[in-house]
């Protein structure tokens, strides 16, 4: 598999049992019972998904009709300047 980096958004709301995760940018969800249990759950799906597309052949296709470009220049921001 490819390496790159992309950033997605992720929307967390509780719910009755806990907590719903959204990536709307892929249309993809989880849950969890706590909001960072929710976060890793949700981050694997959408590791998953992409893994699985670019698996089928059908990355570069994807990314064009949801409009994500990906930058493959490589980040100068130092581990320890991310929050």
């Amino acid at each position: 598999m490819s390496s790159f980096n992309i950033i997605v958004t992720h929307i967390i709301k509780k719910d009755k049992k806990g907590y719903f995760g959204h990536c709307p940018e892929f249309d993809i969800c989880s849950q969890g019972k706590t909001i960072k249990e929710t976060e890793v759950n949700l981050k694997e799906a959408v590791i998953l998904y992409l893994e699985t597309i670019e698996q089928l052949g059908i990355k570069d296709k994807v990314l064009k009709e949801r409009k994500i470009v990906l930058n493959k220049q490589k980040s100068k921001v130092k581990k320890d300047q991310l929050i």
